[in-house]
């Protein structure tokens, strides 16, 4: 039988370890050992999006884990790497959503600014902004062009 890891043998660390989550989502279907790999990625290669982003919004492998505390794991894991991005709009648009979920309202705000003033153009960041507005009773402030 076809084993995917058995591929990865011989690869460069920083490949091998990417290929692991992937495998773990979409062979094996463990998506509580593909957040692991996750984890164990990012320490050593913090800044690689590529498998960050995998924990790092709402509609991942934390936010749809349906998990208990989900939403404080999620801040967790992003606070983490969040020294590694410095003033990173992505990262900063992440964090303040997290931020959001767990009710720290006024870090989001600072982080969803930051975010903005990076990225103006980030529909994903206006979004967690309308968030922001709606949970500090803005609703009419929501409209961002």
């Amino acid at each position: 039988m076809h084993c995917p890891r058995r591929r990865a043998v011989g690869w460069p660390d920083a490949e091998r370890s990417i290929a692991h989550p992937y495998i773990d989502i979409a062979v094996d279907r463990q998506g509580a050992d593909a957040r692991r790999h996750v984890y164990e990625h990012v320490k050593e290669w913090p800044r690689d999006v590529l498998i960050a982003q995998m924990c790092a919004g709402v509609f991942g492998l934390i936010g749809f884990s349906g998990s208990p505390g989900r939403e404080s794991e999620q801040l967790s894991f992003l606070s983490g790497i969040a020294p590694a991005y410095g003033d990173d709009w992505w990262l900063l648009s992440q964090l303040a959503f997290a931020q959001l979920e767990v009710g720290q309202l006024e870090q989001a705000e600072t982080n969803i600014e930051a975010a903005l003033d990076g990225n103006s153009d980030s529909a994903h960041s206006k979004h967690v902004k309308a968030h922001l507005f709606y949970e500090q009773l803005r609703d009419d402030e929501g409209w961002i062009t």
